[in-house]
């Protein structure tokens, strides 16, 4: 029999990939979400990760074949998509190659700042170019940039093969649990360690440091797959006020955090706000549980969070176009603004709701095709 869905995890999913969103949005509290935001995804992940995973040598097949669909698949579909219709995104200035654009989105433009793209201008793929880029998406090395948000399922991919491998090895060669758990604990923090050092040098090839940087955050979340049941709900709420107001002096008194880039100010500072965050946000989701209609859209949210995170720009990119037609008329080429033209004046919310909306749509309309393809298959038989 198959294990119970714990709604409250859905919908904590839920409100990670809307603050994900918002962020990229350039809400007004997205310097306090990104405190946190990311840190939710890795230590969600990690509840899910059980001893069943590596019991057995087919256990850890069966956990490898489950990342490979869930996490690499729609990697490498998104990412070489994305190449294989570069040139048709350049066309309809999706991307651009234009100078004027870098100039135009640097400047103010009637009282509006305007964003331009980090990735700067970009040129039109020949034959041996896609090839190549698409050979590296295979090889998990490098996503485009309308797939960047995708550089998570690479992370989490590296993670949770390293973890379950290294719980197999430890559960052959170690049998007493409290040596277990001493060595397991060692190893994540010195991943932990390796991970800052990593900062502290520059260094983040395809990612390395992130990836052992956030090792920890999945351990936690290992952590309270095992203990949950025993974690008192008043305590919770209460634990959640304070992590709160951790949350809002650490914002604006301590530094910043940008996981992508492995940046953050101390390893402290990524542990205190990454369990405070995950904590508040928790408390949330248990208050959200109590009322029916939020809680089963932030919860269909959190089912799909992978599709928010691959989809929410083309969500953008409409709004990008309002917002084109309505305040510049002409320049098309703005439309290539990534992620984002111009939050203020409220835009930003719009932003997020398409960059929700929009993912979800698809989400819906391709269940839809393939329920429909089904039923068509079984009227045949």
């Amino acid at each position: 029999m198959s294990e119970k869905r714990d709604k409250t995890l859905d919908i904590l999913k839920g409100i990670a990939i809307l603050f994900m969103v918002m962020g990229h949005a350039s809400s007004p509290i997205t310097n306090f979400i990104y405190m946190f935001h990311m840190a939710l995804f890795f230590i969600c992940s990690g509840i899910f990760f059980k001893e069943k995973y590596y019991n057995t040598k087919e256990d850890i097949i069966y956990f490898i074949k489950s990342k490979v669909n869930h996490l690499y698949i729609p990697f490498v579909l998104w990412n070489g998509f994305l190449i294989l219709i570069h040139n048709f995104l350049l066309k309809i200035n999706i991307y651009t190659n234009n100078p004027d654009f870098i100039y135009f989105t640097k400047n103010e433009f009637y009282g509006v700042f305007l964003k331009a793209s980090s990735f700067g201008l970009i040129q039109p793929y020949s034959f041996a170019e896609m090839i190549n880029k698409i050979l590296s998406v295979f090889c998990f090395c490098e996503e485009v940039q309308l797939g960047e948000p995708t550089w998570f399922l690479k992370v989490l991919f590296w993670i949770s093969l390293f973890s379950v491998f290294i719980h197999f090895v430890l559960k052959i060669f170690i049998k007493n649990i409290v040596y277990f758990k001493i060595i397991r604990l060692i190893i994540y923090i010195s991943l932990l360690l390796t991970g800052f050092l990593c900062q502290k040098y520059g260094y983040n090839f395809y990612h390395t440091g992130t990836m052992f940087s956030c090792a920890i955050l999945y351990y936690f979340g290992i952590l309270y797959g095992i203990y949950k049941e025993k974690i008192n709900e008043k305590f919770l709420i209460f634990s959640g006020i304070l992590s709160f107001i951790g949350l809002y002096f650490s914002c604006y008194y301590s530094g910043y955090t940008d996981l992508v880039k492995n940046t953050y100010p101390g390893i402290f500072f990524l542990i205190f706000n990454s369990l405070t965050g995950f904590i508040f946000v928790l408390c949330i989701s248990k208050i959200i549980c109590k009322f029916r209609f939020l809680s089963n859209f932030l919860s269909y949210m959190g089912k799909h969070t992978i599709s928010i995170l691959c989809f929410h720009y083309i969500g953008f990119k409409i709004i990008i176009y309002i917002q084109i037609l309505l305040c510049f008329k002409t320049n098309s080429y703005l439309l290539a603004s990534f992620p984002i033209l111009t939050p203020i004046k409220g835009w930003w919310i719009l932003y997020t709701v398409a960059g929700i909306s929009v993912p979800l749509i698809i989400v819906f309309v391709w269940e839809k095709i393939k329920k429909l393809a089904l039923n068509n298959n079984k009227n045949n038989i």
